[in-house]
């Protein structure tokens, strides 16, 4: 976009002089950041502009909209304006040149005016933006712009903003060039990548079919699975243990001794956080927490940037889903270009290198989904177990038979399968909005690519906080899962060797598997001689307390 302010004797003394004599055109005097490039590219890339607006213009097939629609449409701060282009704001004939032979008064291309640093501020005059700490809302100002005018910005080390107010050029009216190029797109994609994808899923199909093929035995993916397993062949090992909980197994697993045991009534009512181990509670928050702190702390640590470095971006939140913005970039491993080159384009160092940046938060949150899923299987798992000894139920397997119910090869029930994998997608694409690699080709009004091109990693702190909210709300309500109450019963979850004791079915009895079973007592104690609990098809009782079972 390439913009121009223009008195209308020097309008008319330009298109006279300059279209009959294109070879005598010069940059001219700039008076408003200009950003201009001492390239033989740039100056040629303005001449061309100048005399086809100057052309346009004398042919009379520049629109002509009101300030206030001028405003508005070139205001906005970013390059995909609908229907508008190359744009001349024209002054008033009363104005006051400080050089009284400046034909162009100011002239910049508009990728490269609104820069970090200046952004929209131009269609504001000097005054509205010194009464508005510098800061150009272009909205307010073009509802409230009965008079309009510009002014150049002198910049400093100490204040970009150091306006002049003594030179102001009323603005009489705007002449803007139609197009019909809001901005294109591109499927952009690396052969070398894709062909990466390609083989890894070609080697994980292979694996699972050759799996399917070789590997004939029944799954065991479900505690309905161990279950029926260790009721169809009963485990040697655990033959004097029958009420094993998860610590009982750990020790005797060490020590190997059995024996009949008393039936006791647990120091506390047993809940879902007790299922999961001690040390796998602990690294699991640890890893969230640590992973929520940080992400915290870089998110404001990058929104007191952009409000600092950036005045523009006056809300960073306003920066919308994986949209990109100039402003909003990660240099941490220097993998930002400006204006990178061909071969720097096609280079797999630099894409790799960016590929790594944007996909390691990705990266990061699948380990944390893997921990996360474990403590759930092992909550499930108790809970599921628990209820076997308050009422009948059929085992839920991967190869349901008889009375057995499907899976449907998932070992947690569908009721938490499908949220966690659903919350896990959700916050998977709201990553994927946070960073994400942004290459900027610019094209002109003609669509033809220029000469400037942006290649780096953006950041969303809308999507990053949204992210952050939904990742810390799947924490929470892990938590909060653990208060629920488990059944009275054997605390088992997903300790085989606690399930193998729970499993010594009455010698006599074939066939449990297929049947709904139900823990409990199918003997008590007689004198002597100790009762006996288990997995039955059988009529169970609750064990009395303090009585010897084995």
């Amino acid at each position: 976009m390439y913009y121009e302010a223009l008195t209308p004797q020097s309008l008319d003394y330009y298109a006279k002089k300059y279209l009959k004599n294109p070879l005598q055109w010069e940059a001219g005097s700039l008076g408003y950041n200009s950003y201009s490039s001492d390239n033989d590219f740039w100056q040629a890339d303005v001449c061309n502009i100048s005399k086809a607006l100057l052309a346009n213009s004398t042919a009379g097939t520049l629109s002509r909209p009101s300030n206030e629609d001028c405003i508005l449409a070139y205001g906005s701060g970013n390059g995909n304006m609908k229907g508008w282009a190359n744009l001349l704001v024209v002054t008033r004939d009363t104005v006051a040149l400080p050089y009284p032979n400046t034909t162009i008064l100011l002239q910049f291309r508009y990728q490269e005016y609104v820069s970090n640093s200046t952004d929209n501020n131009w269609v504001c005059d000097p005054d509205y933006l010194i009464d508005n700490n510098y800061k150009c809302n272009y909205k307010h100002f073009a509802a409230n712009a009965s008079s309009w005018t510009l002014g150049p910005v002198n910049a400093n080390a100490e204040n970009p903003y150091v306006l002049l107010p003594s030179a102001q050029w009323p603005i009489d009216y705007c002449l803007a060039q139609g197009t019909d190029i809001p901005g294109k797109y591109q499927l952009q994609y690396s052969l070398i990548i894709m062909i990466c994808v390609l083989v890894a899923n070609a080697i994980k199909l292979t694996c699972m079919i050759l799996i399917l093929s070789t590997h004939l035995e029944p799954a065991v993916t479900t505690i309905g699975d161990g279950i029926a397993s260790f009721l169809q062949r009963p485990d040697l090992f655990t033959v004097d243990r029958p009420f094993l909980n998860r610590q009982q197994a750990r020790r005797f697993k060490k020590l190997g001794v059995g024996g009949p045991d008393r039936w006791r009534k647990p120091r506390f009512t047993l809940r879902w956080w007790n299922a999961p181990s001690l040390p796998r509670w602990i690294i699991t928050l640890t890893l969230c927490i640590v992973t929520i702190i940080a992400v915290s702390l870089l998110l404001e640590y990058g929104n007191s940037n952009l409000r600092k470095g950036f005045p523009q971006v006056l809300r960073p939140y306003s920066i919308g889903f994986g949209a990109y913005n100039s402003a909003a970039t990660i240099n941490i491993f220097k993998t930002s270009i400006t204006s990178p080159t061909a071969e720097q384009f096609a280079s797999n160092s630099l894409l790799l290198s960016l590929v790594t940046v944007a996909n390691l938060p990705q990266v990061i949150v699948s380990c944390l989904y893997f921990a996360h899923n474990t403590v759930y299987t092992s909550m499930v798992s108790a809970d599921e177990f628990s209820r076997f000894s308050s009422h009948r139920k059929a085992l839920r397997t991967t190869d349901p038979r008889g009375e057995q119910i499907s899976t449907c090869w998932l070992s947690l029930p569908w009721m938490y399968a499908l949220p966690i994998a659903l919350s896990s997608s959700v916050l998977h694409w709201l990553i994927s909005q946070s960073m994400f690699i942004a290459r900027t080709e610019i094209l002109d009004t003609y669509g033809q690519p220029g000469p400037i091109s942006y290649l780096d990693v953006g950041f969303s702190p809308l999507a990053i906080l949204l992210a952050l909210l939904f990742g810390s709300g799947m924490v929470l309500g892990m938590i909060l899962n653990g208060f629920r109450k488990l059944k009275p019963g054997v605390l088992a979850g997903n300790n085989s060797l606690a399930i193998a004791a729970a499993c010594q079915r009455p010698e006599k009895e074939v066939y449990v598997q297929l049947k709904r079973v139900q823990w409990g007592a199918v003997t008590h104690p007689e004198g002597v001689r100790p009762g006996h609990c288990c997995f039955t098809s059988q009529d169970v009782e609750a064990p009395r307390l303090s009585e010897l079972y084995i």
